[in-house]
């Protein structure tokens, strides 16, 4: 009897390693293309020139949903290196490296990665900084990567509009200054301006700009942005009033 036992516990375990076998070898197969699949993604990505997809680009959440640090390292340094990445897409990559990678070594090499994007904003530097903190290991050369990567100034303001209303009541694309305070009236006519060729003089008093009503300096400015600035006018009616009669002269803007 406890041989008989002893073969059918042999064969049990035989047949329950005929059937178990091929499983476990077809789940490591379906693990291994799957890990294998967002790698294709990221290299066949980076080919083409990267013109940013958001914090949700594919190439990244490819590249975080990898089983291991080893195979996420390479596809998310790759992207950390990107130019043009915009600045969510940067924290959006420190975060994913905080949050989906197992070891410091592994985050520290990203992040170093990204540190050395001469594209790093300034947003995006300042919360690497705060990340470096949580590092018990690479901190320091992912630090002196990013020291070495200084922040681009940032860029000049643009010039103003000439056909703004300055503060100081001068208008070059008209070419004439009026007053700041109580009614707008011409101090000043450019002899070779618009308004001058118009026929505007000094003293006149300015009361509309197209069907724009002007009362006050605030309301001149307010006149000019709506119908001259926004609208791209290059033809326009300033009205005033002269010798206490009203006049309507018809500019044309000098392109």
């Amino acid at each position: 009897m406890k041989r008989t036992g002893f073969f059918t516990a042999s064969l049990y375990m035989r047949m329950k390693t005929a059937l178990l076998l091929p499983l476990a070898l077809l789940s490591g197969c379906v693990l291994a293309e799957y890990d294998r699949r967002p790698a294709r993604i990221v290299q066949r990505s980076s080919s083409r020139e990267y013109t940013g997809h958001g914090p949700n680009c594919p190439d990244l959440i490819a590249a975080s949903s990898m089983n291991y640090d080893n195979r996420k390292v390479g596809p998310l340094r790759e992207i950390a290196a990107r130019p043009l990445l915009t600045v969510h897409e940067q924290i959006h990559l420190i975060d994913v490296t905080m949050d989906s990678m197992s070891y410091d070594d592994s985050r520290a090499a990203v992040l170093e990665a990204l540190a050395q994007n001469t594209d790093l904003a300034p947003d995006a530097r300042m919360h690497l900084a705060r990340k470096i903190r949580e590092l018990s290991t690479g901190a320091d050369r992912v630090t002196a990567a990013l020291m070495k990567n200084p922040p681009k100034p940032a860029p000049p303001p643009p010039p103003p509009d000439p056909r703004e209303a300055a503060n100081d009541g001068t208008n070059t694309a008209l070419g004439l200054t009026v007053t700041t305070q109580g009614r707008v009236v011409v101090v000043a006519v450019d002899e070779n301006g618009p308004a001058a060729e118009a026929g505007l003089q000094v003293g006149d008093v300015m009361v509309a700009i197209n069907d724009w009503e002007i009362s006050d300096f605030k309301s001149w400015k307010n006149g000019v942005k709506s119908e001259i600035v926004a609208r791209k006018a290059q033809d326009l009616w300033l009205k005033a009033e002269r010798g206490g009669a009203r006049i309507a002269l018809n500019v044309v803007l000098k392109k």
